[in-house]
């Protein structure tokens, strides 16, 4: 995967990688040889915060046109805030992918089903009344229904190895995206998939959050807890500790996708680009993240950003 840069080690491993999520992006090292993973089955391209820019979405399509991808997943806020937002829907629709929901994508089910009569009082919700009911006019109400029943959270299959789900948000609260804090690991305790994905807040990064197993607990034949005879078998043991310890596992690979429309500027050019990722499984038992800052061309014709 030429261009795109490993988001689980910090290094450059060729010449010509890019600077993936850009240089404000954070990324934290998993622990593990510091060496770049090497994927050992298909990649799944994650995306989010689209907001109607075709012109960026066919951008990142061209950069992994050469990618034998196993799906696409696209986490919400797929149509308001660009000029071709019926042109994104039917495209992400042609490829299959698998979409949820964010809030705008909600918001327009509410306008085209008359759930709510919004009325502006400040010049910013008015203007930002004007683009969704401009976006509205151009989906339709069927489109518009459609974007509002999609799931807020969906899990896919990583080349039949993995779990990954995808969300907008974060698991408490759909509008509220997640960021790189102290808190994450906390908010993301309920997931037991392999990878979260993410956006809403247009910010990109990748963080492993190591987790471990609960200890098992001792059922009878009926099926309920037996605890006298688990404690027996405790006592009894020649390693009691084999019962008592929790078991580590593989840490959670949680992926803020950044956003492909209305990305904020990270070139000294000013020139735009839009924020893709790529996760796969790989040699080391573990699954793995990449990523790249691909500049939106004229006619989809993509490249990677130093």
């Amino acid at each position: 995967m030429n261009g795109w840069r490993s988001l689980s080690h910090d290094v450059v491993a060729a010449r010509g990688v890019s600077t993936l999520l850009g240089r404000s992006a954070r990324v934290k090292e998993s622990d593990g040889p510091l060496r770049p993973p090497r994927a050992s089955g298909r990649p799944l391209l994650c995306l989010s915060d689209i907001h109607g820019d075709l012109g960026a979405l066919e951008s990142v399509l061209a950069a992994v046109k050469h990618l034998d991808l196993c799906g696409i997943v696209v986490a919400g806020d797929h149509c308001v805030g660009g000029s071709q937002p019926f042109e994104v829907y039917t495209r992400l629709v042609s490829l299959g992918a698998h979409l949820a929901r964010g809030p705008s994508d909600l918001a327009l089910g509410a306008l085209a089903a008359g759930i709510v009569d919004p009325t502006p009082t400040t010049a910013i919700e008015d203007a930002r009344l004007v683009q969704f009911l401009r976006t509205k006019k151009a989906l339709g109400d069927v489109v518009c229904r459609r974007l509002a029943d999609l799931p807020s959270t969906l899990v896919v299959s990583l080349d039949d190895t993995s779990g990954v789900m995808a969300m907008h948000g974060s698991p408490a609260d759909d509008s509220r995206g997640l960021v790189d804090d102290d808190t994450l690991a906390d908010q993301v305790a309920c997931v037991a998939e392999d990878v979260l994905v993410t956006g809403a807040t247009h910010e990109p990064f990748a963080r492993a959050i190591d987790r471990i197993d609960e200890p098992s607990t001792d059922v009878g034949d009926d099926g309920a807890f037996d605890a006298e005879r688990s404690a027996a078998e405790l006592f009894f043991a020649e390693r009691p500790t084999d019962l008592a310890l929790p078991r580590p596992t593989l840490p959670l690979l949680v992926v803020n996708c950044g956003s492909v429309g209305m990305s904020p500027t990270r070139r000294k050019d000013r020139r735009r680009t839009a924020h893709a990722v790529l996760v796969a499984p790989c040699d080391d038992g573990r699954v793995h993240a990449w990523g790249n800052d691909i500049l939106i061309v004229a006619r989809a014709r993509a490249r990677s950003v130093g």
